[in-house]
C-alpha cells in the first residue's frame, strides 16, 4: 500500500517529535502558528490512520508508531536536504567540506568549531550534518561526507582516527532518585539500575557495558534515545538513568540533575574520523582548524561539573 505524504507535514511532525511541545516547535523551529502546526500534524495522523502523539496539557509524548515514524522521517528529511544542498553546491562552491557529527558529541565544542571555521576559513565552506556514529561511518566511507566527529569506539579499521579530547561519562538522573544526592558517581552505582542509552551507536554501547561489567555491574537497558534532549525527557518521566559523555549533557531539563563519573575507566574519547589515504589541501586545512580548536579550548575548558 502506497500513501503519499507531504514533505512539509513530515517536517512539522519531526519538529514536534523532537521538541515534544507544539508551541515550542511552532515558534522556535518552524516559525508558524501553533494552531496551524496542530492542524498539520492532525492531518498527517488522519492520513496514516494512526495516532502519533499522546497529547497532555503542557507537553506531548510520542506513541510507539510515532517513535518509529520519527526515526524514519528524520533520515528521509536529512537525505532530501543533503541531496538538494549538494545539487546547489555543484554550481556555487568549489571548496566544500561536509562534516558529520554525532548527536551525542559535545555541542559546545561544535559551536566553537563552527565559529573558528567561519572566522578563519574565508575560502572554505563547511557544512555540518548531525547523525548517529554508524550513519557517519557509512557516509564517510561512501564519500558522501568528507569526515566526521564522533565518540569512540566505532568498530572499524577502515578509517583514519584522530583523537581530539576526552570527557567524563555523565548520568542524567531524576531529582528524587537516591543517586541524585551524590556529587560524583562510580561505575558500580549503576548496578541493577534501568538505563537509557543512545540509539544506533552500538559500538559505544558495547564499550560502555563492558566497562560496567568489569566493575561487576549488571544494568538493565530499558529505552533508547536519538539525542540528549530526548534522553533527558525520558529521565523526567521516571524511565531510568541516561548515560552519555558529559558534553552531551551541558544543560539539564527541569527535574533532572547531571552527575559525573570520576573513574578513568569510563572516560569517553571524541575523535575526528576520515577516509584512509592522502587528503586534499582543503581537508588538511579543516583538520588543522579542528585540532586547533580542540587544543585551544582544550580539555580544561571542555570539562564540566555536575549540575542540577
Amino acid at each position: 500500500m502506497s500513501i503519499n505524504v507531504d514533505l512539509d507535514k513530515l517536517k512539522s511532525f519531526v519538529a514536534v517529535g523532537e521538541e515534544l511541545h507544539f508551541t515550542r516547535a511552532a515558534q522556535n523551529r518552524l516559525h508558524v502558528s501553533q494552531p496551524w502546526l496542530s492542524r498539520s500534524v492532525k492531518s498527517l495522523e488522519e492520513k496514516l490512520g494512526v495516532q502519533l502523539f499522546e497529547r497532555h496539557s503542557r507537553h506531548v509524548e510520542l506513541t510507539p508508531p510515532g517513535r518509529r515514524l520519527l526515526y524514519g522521517a528524520r533520515r528521509i528529511i536529512h537525505d532530501f536536504d543533503r541531496t538538494v544542498s549538494a545539487v546547489v553546491r555543484e554550481k556555487t562552491e568549489k571548496c566544500r567540506v561536509t562534516v558529520g557529527y554525532s548527536t551525542f558529541v559535545d555541542l559546545r565544542f561544535m559551536a566553537e568549531l563552527k565559529e573558528v571555521v567561519e572566522s578563519e576559513c574565508e575560502t572554505l565552506s563547511v557544512g555540518f550534518e548531525s547523525a548517529s556514529s554508524e550513519e557517519i561511518v557509512l557516509s564517510v566511507l561512501g564519500r558522501e561526507w568528507d569526515c566526521g566527529i564522533v565518540v569512540l569506539p566505532l568498530g572499524t579499521s577502515d578509517l583514519d582516527i584522530i583523537p581530539l579530547f576526552k570527557l567524563p561519562l555523565a548520568a542524567a538522573i531524576q531529582k528524587p532518585h537516591r543517586l541524585a544526592r551524590r556529587r560524583a558517581l562510580k561505575p558500580e552505582d549503576m548496578d541493577s539500575e534501568n538505563l537509557i542509552l543512545q540509539r544506533h551507536d552500538l559500538h559505544f554501547r558495547e564499550w560502555l557495558l563492558n566497562r560496567l561489567a568489569e566493575n561487576g555491574v549488571k544494568p538493565k537497558i530499558v529505552l533508547e534515545a536519538s539525542n540528549p534532549h530526548e534522553a533527558q525527557y525520558l529521565v523526567t518521566r521516571g524511565s531510568g538513568i541516561a548515560l552519555a559523555n558529559s558534553g552531551a549533557f551541558r544543560t539539564s531539563l527541569e527535574g533532572v540533575v547531571i552527575r559525573l563519573f570520576h573513574s578513568d575507566a569510563v572516560r569517553t574519547q571524541t575523535a575526528l574520523v576520515l577516509r584512509k589515504g592522502r587528503h586534499s589541501s582543503i581537508i588538511g586545512t579543516f583538520i588543522n582548524r579542528v585540532l586547533q580548536t580542540a587544543r585551544i579550548r582544550g580539555q580544561g575548558q571542555l570539562s564540566m561539573r555536575s549540575v542540577a
